[in-house]
């Protein structure tokens, strides 16, 4: 399923510092779910719309380049029991930046954050360091290369909500291709 079929899958990204062109990528990730989902991807649609923020609402948990090799081992019962990890709540925080590195605005993560580190941790033991040049920071991007209205927006929109419309359940993790055009899902790893 492609991403255009699908918009719970990640997007077509703007330029990135981490995707490079005529590169397959392995891409975990955990989806923002439920009425926290719609309210990003409307938000994402009507302030930001476009190329410039990717619709899907997810937390990258891990990416690598794709080889045939990686695809197998990641498809072994090692990986599941690897990642023998309990479902968890997550909850988005205020609004950050990763400016002046990267032009990404996102959504910092006050709970899960340790989690969806240790299970980061987890695949950099089983597969390497991944296709990041940055250090892994969990969080729910809201767009690349915003401008000061829309992240002023942003930080009016989502720092206001209360703790409740922040949250979700981390239960499964998606994990998919990309070939430089298109995701496309491959599997799923449930949490316990």
């Amino acid at each position: 399923m492609t991403a255009q079929e699908n918009s719970s899958s990640p997007t077509k990204a703007p330029v990135s510092p981490t995707l490079k062109p005529g590169h397959r990528y392995l891409s975990v990730i955990a989806h923002v779910s439920g009425e926290n989902a719609q309210r990003l991807e409307e938000w994402k649609r009507t302030v930001v719309g476009g190329a410039a923020a990717p619709i899907s609402t997810h937390v990258t948990v891990y990416l690598a380049e794709l080889y045939e090799s990686l695809l197998e081992a990641f498809q072994s019962p090692k990986v599941r029991e690897a990642l023998d990890v309990p479902r968890f709540e997550a909850r988005w925080g205020t609004v950050h930046s990763f400016r002046p590195v990267t032009e990404v605005e996102y959504l910092n993560l006050e709970a899960g954050k340790t989690e969806f580190k240790q299970i980061h941790q987890k695949l950099v033991d089983l597969f390497g360091v991944g296709a990041a040049s940055f250090p892994y920071v969990p969080h729910v991007t809201l767009g690349h290369g915003l401008t000061e209205e829309q992240a002023a927006n942003a930080r009016e929109v989502f720092d206001a909500l209360p703790a409740e419309r922040r949250t979700f359940t981390v239960d499964h993790l998606h994990y998919y291709s990309y070939d430089g055009q298109n995701w496309e899902e491959i599997g799923i790893l449930p949490l316990r």
